[in-house]
């Protein structure tokens, strides 16, 4: 904050200097002598850079736009003439002080007395005063606009940041009634055959719960977490189907630490089991692959199972939700594409920018 302050400070001076070397070449073009004209120059624009804060209070306390124009107006040009008397007076106190201190005559010989130098100066520069004080009312008027348009922008940004993390917040919840129901559904079938397969499935779903739980408020995980997370999970599946599910995990380690959505590997798994893999009788084998190409990460899920019902394929709740979340955190910058190969099955592929979690 200190330093921007300092950047600020530093702004305005080399503003109102160039406006001061501008005018000191004007005085200068009238005959006037440059190291005289630099001097009177500088004193009357430095003057001016003075009583720009208490311009720019009076700018905000009476605003020259909206419903009170016509009660600010006369209030400024009441200011305007007593602020432009006020830096006339300076000014000629200081003009007076610094002309003897030089040894400078300024334009038109002997130094005058400051009440005579006020006195022939009064008319012509209490008008320009007053048009200077309007034109910094006029810039403050904007530059306070501009703040206000900024902050309106930045209350309008955190009001849809905290709007797309509580949609992120519902759409994540969505998956976990969705999957226990699975679960708890396949745990007392299983209950009544194999008592002790049906236990180690609680205990691996509860494993799986307190994972989850403990990456409740985080919407990006590292990939590595990720699989961390589904491992319970097809543990639970490879324990309801022994001799019929086979798992392919083909991740390059350099996609080991890049950041995705958290929970987005396992609803395209459980979609991939419980249409593709689930309703069939023979074998059938679920490959998860993810590799980093081009500065995106790539995923992808497929099966060897039965294949859509329908073409195109129709995503249900679960590809929906995934498809949701994408477009949230990612907007234009994700891919999901559902695909059915022509040897049967379903391909999922996720295309997402590349950021590691192990970046600063």
């Amino acid at each position: 904050m200190e330093r921007r302050r300092l950047a600020r400070a530093a702004r305005g001076f080399l503003v109102w200097t160039g406006i001061a070397l501008l005018g000191a070449g004007q005085l200068h073009a009238t005959g006037l002598d440059w190291a005289d004209a630099l001097r009177r120059s500088l004193i009357e624009w430095y003057l001016w850079a003075a009583l720009w804060p208490l311009t720019r209070l009076f700018a905000r306390g009476f605003r020259l736009g909206g419903d009170q124009l016509a009660r600010s107006v006369p209030v400024h040009m009441i200011l305007s003439g007593a602020v432009a008397l006020a830096q006339l007076a300076l000014f000629a106190a200081l003009d007076r002080a610094t002309a003897g201190a030089a040894g400078t005559a300024g334009a038109a010989g002997p130094a005058l007395s400051a009440w005579d130098l006020f006195r022939s100066h009064v008319l012509r520069r209490t008008f320009s005063g007053i048009l200077t004080y309007f034109a910094m009312v006029a810039v403050a008027s904007a530059l306070d606009d501009r703040d206000r348009l900024r902050e309106r922008e930045l209350r309008a940004s955190q009001l849809e940041a905290r709007l797309a993390r509580a949609q992120l917040d519902l759409l994540k919840t969505q998956l976990h009634p969705h999957f226990l129901f699975n679960t708890l559904h396949a745990i007392a079938t299983l209950m009544q055959r194999d008592l002790d397969a049906a236990e180690r499935m609680i205990t691996l779903l509860s494993d799986l719960l307190r994972m989850s739980l403990e990456d409740a408020g985080a919407h990006e995980v590292p990939l590595r977490r990720e699989l961390d997370l589904l491992e319970p999970y097809l543990e639970i599946e490879r324990t309801r189907f022994p001799d019929r599910l086979s798992v392919d995990l083909d991740v390059e380690s350099a996609a080991l630490d890049a950041l995705v959505p958290s929970l987005i590997l396992q609803p395209l798994v459980e979609n991939a089991i419980r249409h593709g893999i689930a309703p069939r009788a023979r074998p059938g084998r679920v490959g998860i692959h993810a590799r980093r190409q081009n500065g995106r990460l790539e995923l992808e899920v497929r099966d060897d199972g039965c294949g859509p019902a329908s073409s195109p394929v129709k995503p249900g709740r679960g590809l929906s939700n995934t498809r949701a979340r994408l477009e949230q955190l990612y907007g234009e910058e994700q891919r999901l594409s559902i695909e059915a190969p022509p040897a049967g099955g379903l391909r999922v592929a996720i295309s997402i920018p590349f950021r590691s979690s192990l970046a600063d």
